[in-house]
């Protein structure tokens, strides 16, 4: 009898301690302590507090600062809840903020996640420039949150990529005051503007993030002040399509995409002359050409620095490509360095030369897919 209450007390102490773990919170700290992450789930605290370090790595890196925190009340991710969402407190000047996400968090959206991440730390810029804060800070999106946000997403920045050359292959995006915070390419492209035309100067950043603390969401107005260089819209949005049209090579460098190189390359294999600082009598040297087409140019003083400048950009055309792409490449740019060994100064041009070069070229281009 003495034994089986032993037994039965025990099954019942073991209940109690089961019951008693689930209320048990496992707590971890990132980012040197900057970042709390609170929850039951045990397996998935080290993956929100890797996510966070590194979304925080990164945020401070792109914009060029580090973020204000208390050694005693860092960021906390909580993870008990039915949803996503972001607590704020301002309590005798100290910032408290809780970013909450569901018990398991599988069923979190990370976009949603990861623009609470960018607004909260906007708050925080907020509240370190001593900008006046009620005691329930709202929560603010400005029209690149969402951009700041896919930066941090594994495989967002290629897709939006690709859907930017797509969208804006012919006409240039909406200019930095007309983007909506909802349209995600627009955004995208918003962030890495920013990050480009004020963010890579230290003055500009300064300026750029002082205007940002004192009011996210910017007129007009705004953005022509803190661009560099600009005085009027006029200025601005010449500003943006000069950048829009270096940042379409930008793109497709960076994120290795193929389709969007062959299409550019389609258009570096027929330049036009006069661009390269050549003309001649017999032909119109603002139309474009292909090399076959550049023979009226041989005895052109600029012929020689017109094929070098050639190759340049299609060395350009195959950074960060696939060895496949690249190898056809290369096909075009000896095409164009025999080319360019066909001029002797003072001398006739070595036709011998000049020829072989417009049959490589010629086979090479009817070879591409």
């Amino acid at each position: 009898m003495k034994t089986r209450n032993w037994v039965w007390m025990a099954i019942c102490l073991l209940g109690m301690a089961r019951a008693q773990d689930l209320d048990v919170f496992v707590t971890s700290f990132a980012a040197d302590g900057r970042i709390r992450v609170m929850g039951q789930e045990a397996e998935w605290i080290p993956r929100i507090s890797m996510w966070s370090e590194r979304a925080l790595e990164q945020l401070e890196r792109d914009w060029n600062l580090r973020l204000p925190f208390l050694k005693e009340l860092p960021l906390e991710l909580r993870l008990d809840g039915d949803r996503v969402g972001l607590e704020q407190q301002l309590r005798n000047r100290k910032l408290r903020q809780r970013i909450l996400l569901p018990g398991s968090p599988e069923q979190a959206s990370v976009s949603e996640l990861s623009e609470l991440f960018v607004t909260a730390m906007l708050t925080r810029l907020q509240w370190g420039a001593g900008v006046e804060l009620p005691g329930t800070p709202p929560v603010i999106r400005t029209t690149w949150t969402s951009g700041a946000a896919s930066s941090m997403i594994p495989g967002r920045a290629e897709r939006l990529a690709q859907q930017a050359l797509q969208t804006y292959d012919l006409v240039p995006p909406p200019t930095p005051e007309l983007i909506r915070a909802d349209a995600e390419v627009d955004s995208f492209l918003l962030y890495r503007w920013i990050q480009d035309t004020m963010l890579s100067q230290r003055n500009a950043s300064r300026f750029f993030w002082g205007r940002v603390s004192r009011n996210p969401r910017f007129e007009v107005t705004d953005w022509v002040e803190v661009t560099p260089g600009v005085n009027t819209l006029r200025q601005l949005h010449q500003d943006w399509e000069v950048w829009w049209q270096a940042e379409r090579q930008v793109l497709i460098s960076e994120f290795g995409l193929e389709a969007e190189a062959r299409r550019w390359l389609m258009q570096e294999l027929n330049p036009i002359p006069r661009f390269y600082g050549l003309d001649a009598e017999a032909v119109d040297p603002h139309l474009p050409a292909t090399l076959t087409e550049y023979g009226p140019y041989l005895e052109h003083p600029r012929f020689f620095s017109a094929m070098t400048q050639w190759i340049y950009r299609l060395q350009a055309v195959r950074f960060r490509q696939a060895p496949v792409f690249n190898d056809r490449v290369l096909a075009f740019e000896q095409a164009l360095e025999m080319s360019a060994r066909s001029i002797r100064p003072n001398r006739s041009p070595r036709k011998g030369i000049w020829e072989d070069a417009q049959e490589l070229w010629g086979e090479r281009l009817n070879q591409l897919p």
